[in-house]
């Protein structure tokens, strides 16, 4: 997916009741979140984990995105 802004919404949905959203751009440390915020990245290629977690355990999504501005 290409981004032409790198204010990227990043919005998720689970058919689990998610306690706790977290995601990790580029490898980088785990940031909490509630769907549906917007986060930044530069111009490039990127990659985003999203990880939901219950009382079930842990899940987690993949997704590779390049941004163009």
């Amino acid at each position: 997916h290409t981004y032409a802004s790198g204010n990227i919404l990043l919005n998720t949905t689970s058919n689990q009741n998610i306690s706790n959203w977290f995601y990790s751009l580029d490898n980088s440390t785990n940031h909490s979140f509630v769907p549906g915020i917007f986060f930044n990245a530069s111009n490039g290629s990127h990659f985003i984990i999203v990880y939901g977690n219950n009382s079930n355990g842990t899940g987690s999504a993949n997704l590779s995105f390049f941004v163009n501005f």
